[in-house]
Formats: C-alpha cells, sequence, structure tokens
C-alpha cells in the first residue's frame, strides 16, 4: 500500500545550540585506569578524554612522583569552551583531587598541568575513579527515546524495542578514512548494524553481525543505524574513527515556498537540506515517518519517530539538515510518497524590515545595482507579483567587493511585512544570495532586502527573475 503524507517545516523567531569537538591529541582515560607522564618547560600540560554518563561521580587524582611539580587539574567540556571544576591542593603535598558530578552523557577533558611556571619539571601520576559504581541506571522508557547521536571514537549504550526500532548516527569521514563499529546486544535483543552515504544509498551492513569495517569511499556524511531485527533490549556499540569536522551539506535542496515530492521506495531514508540566516524555530509535522532535524554542526536540534517537532531552535545562520526516515527502519521497508513543503513565518518582525526610506521599484527582469556601507547597511526594494509567480532573486557581489550579500524577502500583509523567505549562500562555497524557485502566495506588493553578513560591505548586482 502506498502511504501518501505531507511534510511541512514551518520557521519562527528563537535561539539555537553550539556544537562541540573534542581536540586532537588527547588521550583516552577510563574508569579505573592509572596513566603516568612527565611535564616539562616543553610539554607543559597533558590532555585526557574522558566518557561519563549523567550521574557519574568521578574522583580524579594527580600525583607528583618526582621533580618540583605543583600538580593541578582542569575538567572542561569537549570544546574546551566552560570549565566545569579544578583543583591544586586538595590531595595534600600540593597533590591534586578533582570530585564532579557528571550533568549530562558526553564528551570531557581533563587537563593535567602545574600551578606555576616555576614547577614544570617532574613526572606523575593520574587516576581516574567512578565513586558511585552502583548508581540505578535510567529506565528504559529514557534509554529508548533517544534517535539519533554524532558517531564518536568510544562507547555508548542504548536500548530498541517496538518504540524506538533503530537508532541512527553521523560520521563524518574523508575518503579513505577507516570506520570501525562493534556492536553487542542483550541475549533479548537481535539487531544489525547498517552503512549508508549521506544520500542513504547502503554500502554495506552486518545483520545478525557484529562488526563493521569501511574504508570511506570519499568525503562527506556518513549514516550509521543500529536497527532491530527481532526481540528488544540494550545494545552497546563501540566506535572508531578519526575526528573530522563539516564544510558543506550534500543533500536535497529545499526551496521555500515550493512543494517538493518525495518518494522512500526500497530506502530507509532521505536527506535534505535548508539554508537560513537564523533567527527562527521549526515546526516540522510529517505523518508515517520519522524526522530528525540537525543543525550546521550535524548536532541534534530536534527527532521524533511520530513525524511530529514543535519550536526546534534554528537560530545561527548556515545549512541545516533534515532526515525524512521510514519508521520501521531498514527491516519493515514499505513504499512511502510525500509532499514536502518549507514555509518562513517568523514569529516577530526584526527591525531589518523597517524601509528607512521609500524602496527602489523592481519588475521582473530588471536589473538593479547597489552598495552596501556602515551608512547604508541595508538597502530596500519593491515587487508586485501575481499569485503563483515562480521567481527568482539572485544577489551577487561585484568583483573586488568584499561584501558577503544576503537577501531576505518579505509579503505585505495588512501593510505590515512578513518574512517568506531568505538566503546567505546560494549554494556551497558561493557567497552570494538566490532565493530560487520562490511561488508568490497572492498578488500585490512584496519588500525585497539586500544586505551583508556581518559587518560586510560593497557593491552588488540585484535581480528578480520570472519563471516563464
Amino acid at each position: 500500500m502506498i502511504y501518501r503524507i505531507s511534510l511541512i517545516l514551518m520557521l519562527l523567531l528563537t535561539p539555537t545550540p553550539t556544537a562541540t569537538t573534542t581536540p586532537p591529541g588527547a588521550d583516552r582515560l577510563g574508569y579505573g585506569e592509572v596513566v603516568t607522564g612527565t611535564l616539562t618547560a616543553l610539554r607543559p600540560e597533558h590532555l585526557y578524554q574522558i566518557e561519563a554518563h549523567a550521574g557519574d561521580l568521578i574522583l580524579v587524582t594527580m600525583d607528583r612522583m618526582d621533580g618540583t611539580l605543583d600538580p593541578l587539574l582542569i575538567l572542561t567540556d569537549a570544546a574546551q569552551k566552560n570549565v566545569l571544576a579544578t583543583d591544586n591542593d586538595s590531595g595534600g603535598e600540593h597533590n591534586a583531587r578533582l570530585r564532579y558530578v557528571i550533568p549530562q552523557d558526553g564528551t570531557y577533558l581533563l587537563r593535567a598541568t602545574v600551578a606555576q611556571a616555576a614547577t614544570l619539571n617532574g613526572a606523575y601520576r593520574v587516576s581516574l575513579t567512578l565513586t558511585n559504581p552502583t548508581a540505578t541506571p535510567p529506565p528504559p522508557e529514557v534509554a529508548a527515546r533517544p534517535l539519533y547521536a554524532r558517531l564518536v571514537t568510544g562507547r555508548e549504550q542504548a536500548l530498541l524495542d517496538s518504540r524506538t526500532p533503530f537508532r541512527v548516527y553521523a560520521a563524518v569521514l574523508q575518503r579513505g578514512d577507516t570506520l570501525r563499529a562493534a556492536l553487542t546486544v542483550s541475549p533479548t535483543l537481535q539487531a544489525g548494524l547498517y552503512l549508508y552515504r549521506s544520500d542513504f544509498a547502503e554500502l554495506t551492513r552486518a545483520e545478525l553481525g557484529s562488526r563493521l569495517d569501511l574504508a570511506a569511499p570519499a568525503d562527506g556524511v556518513y549514516w550509521l543505524l543500529v536497527a532491530q531485527v527481532g526481540g528488544q533490549g540494550d545494545y552497546t556499540l563501540d566506535a572508531e574513527l578519526p575526528a573530522r569536522s563539516l564544510d558543506t551539506f550534500d543533500g536535497v535542496r529545499l526551496i521555500p515556498g515550493q512543494a517538493q515530492p518525495g518518494s522512500l521506495s526500497g530506502q530507509v531514508g532521505a536527506f535534505y537540506t535548508f539554508t537560513t540566516l537564523g533567527g527562527l524555530s521549526a515546526d516540522v509535522s510529517v505523518s508515517g515517518a520519522t524526522v530528525i532535524l540537525l543543525n550546521p554542526h550535524l548536532d541534534l536540534i530536534a527527532a521524533d519517530a511520530s513525524g511530529n517537532i514543535r519550536g526546534a531552535a534554528v537560530r545561527e545562520p548556515g545549512s541545516y539538515a533534515l532526515l525524512v526516515l521510514a519508521s520501521g527502519g531498514p527491516n519493515q521497508l514499505q513504499p512511502l510518497e510525500y509532499t514536502l513543503i518549507l514555509r518562513g513565518t517568523p514569529i516577530a518582525q526584526p527591525a531589518t524590515t523597517a524601509p528607512t526610506a521609500d524602496p527602489t521599484e523592481l519588475t521582473y527582469g530588471v536589473t538593479a545595482s547597489g552598495t552596501i556601507s556602515s551608512a547604508k547597511p541595508r538597502i530596500f526594494y519593491n515587487l508586485r507579483g501575481r499569485e503563483g509567480d515562480v521567481i527568482t532573486v539572485q544577489m551577487s557581489r561585484v568583483s573586488g567587493s568584499t561584501l558577503d550579500p544576503a537577501l531576505l524577502f518579505y509579503q505585505y500583509i495588512d501593510g505590515k511585512p512578513q518574512l517568506i523567505a531568505s538566503n546567505d549562500n546560494a549554494a556551497p562555497n558561493n557567497p552570494d544570495a538566490a532565493i530560487s524557485g520562490l511561488r508568490l502566495p497572492a498578488t500585490g506588493a512584496y519588500l525585497i532586502v539586500a544586505q551583508g553578513v556581518g559587518n560586510t560591505g560593497g557593491a552588488f548586482i540585484l535581480s528578480v527573475n520570472r519563471r516563464a
């Protein structure tokens, strides 16, 4: 049976999260481990990576073994942006003893260094202890809910059942990178590993198997699914892969205001991207599919197995990703057809929507030019269009200009401009701005705002064309 559904992504005004990355060169330190090292003027510190769970009460010690060291321990988040705890001499004799309750599952960094540069000479010993090893694990309902995570080197545990038959992991790889994943399941669960390219074309699988090894055939995003084959229970996933960042997405482009048909036929998922200037909130409504919304760093914004997301934060500018997945996972595929629509309707209007002077009148096929500067940070244009017109607005910087163009497109409703589309980058690695294939919702007046991203300025050319 063919299912017909409609997916509407509504964008409204709100804040966003920030991504974190673990720096290279950090050694892994697990519970119960003791490591030694030496600090000198040439190596004034050593980084250790700790994987911990919410509620873990950790004890880290750093003892001087010889020399003049005055040990200092500093615990930070994975991005080293937030210092969570420090200790200098709680262990007596200038030795460090750091205790901390982990607030949430994730990666943490421990910096082993000295309190004074003058003491940078000698050997040390560091130990990590979990002081509440009998802590009660989270109930299965909590473990079952997460649908998505970034894949990083380390170990993760989760639960698969009828409500959550699969979990998605994103890996960013360069050509030739090796990805290794090993799956261990409880006696009541049968599950497999399934690896896909960014477009969800399958590369390999280990159905009821325990291990996958892949040399990446190209740069880009890869999706790893841990999926239920039978039964239910928890699993442990051990992964090993390089730490890579992502420059651009390579998914099907969503065009604001234009209905785009899609289907899942013999394929577990589809990967879409859209670009925004930020300051938005996303609402996604789907019937018969799972949806996952990701920020420009491939970090999770929101996910829902029933296809309903409300008020998801989309604050920072950039490219965002939307995954549409068969709700049963790779082992329960059914043909699925849907229509996807991306709309922009902000809750509140930014101050930039009020023209500071009479806007320049534009007509289809006519090119205008202007210059963005600190004295004139945005330029306004009026356009009259008819309902159903499919138009493209392009803003290109003039050769030699340092401008990073950005476009905002408003519809006048009751005399007030309402944002319906925006664009910062016309395409990956293209700083010019373009709103392409926009279908006008009504006959009447529209407002176009041309501006620069950040403090950039310079000359540009702007054109509006209607598709025949």
